[in-house]
């Protein structure tokens, strides 16, 4: 039985979690799906909950977003550099708020990215 190195092995675990993630956000599409027909049905006018669903929505692109940063880097080679993985990562990615944890760490949201820094997609 052959031994891995280090990096592959951490590339194996990225690529792991970005089917995990992936799978997640399908979870998540699911369910809006399920909560726009119920909304079709009944009138949401509570601002609340307007702004849960908006949470989802966000949710779901995070997740997204998220499964192809991991697979990017899972998936990347030791000719690749990592800049040239952000850069190639980053034009792919929905949510501003995603690109910025590639970017400038000084602008990486600090916790959950409820702060409107992207476009939804709301039903």
């Amino acid at each position: 039985m052959s031994k891995i190195n280090e990096a592959d092995h951490a590339k194996i675990i990225l690529k792991r979690i970005a089917v995990y993630l992936d799978g997640l956000a399908s979870d998540v599409a699911d369910l809006e799906d399920t909560v726009s027909d119920v909304v079709k049905v009944k009138e949401v006018k509570d601002e609340r909950a307007i702004k849960n669903l908006q949470s989802l929505d966000f949710l779901r692109q995070s997740l997204e977003d998220l499964a192809l940063m991991a697979a990017a880097f899972g998936e990347s080679n030791e000719n690749e550099s990592s800049e040239a993985v952000i850069k190639s990562t980053t034009s792919k990615l929905k949510l501003k708020s995603s690109r910025l944890l590639l970017g400038d760490t000084s602008d990486a949201p600090a916790k959950s990215g409820k702060n409107g820094l992207g476009e939804l997609d709301l039903f």
